[in-house]
């Protein structure tokens, strides 16, 4: 039985972990898109359950930002400008089709993320609302190659 919940691990991408006053997550992917993905459905993970979403919703979001200093920076303004929408347009996001990330090693460049998000506008009847994030924050925060994997992972910390 251990097994099928470590398959079931690394085909969900996140899982939540001990933080003290916050919340936090691992997140993993095979690729720099796929952590994104990752780490933007397990955000949503926190908030509500995300079976219950069926898909109602899309919103095409495109990040273009100049002085972003790392795939760090660019991740934690992803993850804050899902959020943005979350609260201003009252959408719980479930799926993220990411079709390019561009990170610039120079800071007069765009860095960029071209993405198709689904989801469902909330109907508190339907969706259970469990956490409210106030940000995902840059505390501890360090993408990395994991030697035995393979896999791009990092540590999310989240205000809530």
């Amino acid at each position: 039985m251990k097994e099928n919940k470590d398959s079931n691990l690394k085909q969900k991408g996140y899982k939540q972990i001990e933080c003290l006053s916050d919340l936090a997550v691992e997140v993993w992917g095979r690729n720099i898109e796929e952590l994104f993905k990752n780490a933007a459905c397990s955000m949503f993970s926190i908030i509500c359950r995300l079976d219950l979403i069926k898909g109602n919703f899309k919103k095409e979001i495109i990040i273009k930002r100049k002085n972003i200093d790392s795939k760090e920076d660019l991740l934690i303004v992803w993850l804050n400008k899902l959020l943005y929408f979350h609260e201003t347009k009252k959408v719980i996001f479930s799926d993220f089709q990411i079709s390019k990330i561009f990170i610039s090693n120079l800071k007069k460049e765009n860095c960029i993320i071209n993405a198709l998000c689904t989801g469902d506008i909330i109907d508190l009847r339907k969706h259970e609302i469990y956490t409210n994030i106030k940000a995902a924050t840059y505390h501890d925060i360090k993408i990395h190659q994991d030697s035995r994997s393979g896999f791009l992972k990092t540590k999310i910390i989240f205000d809530v």
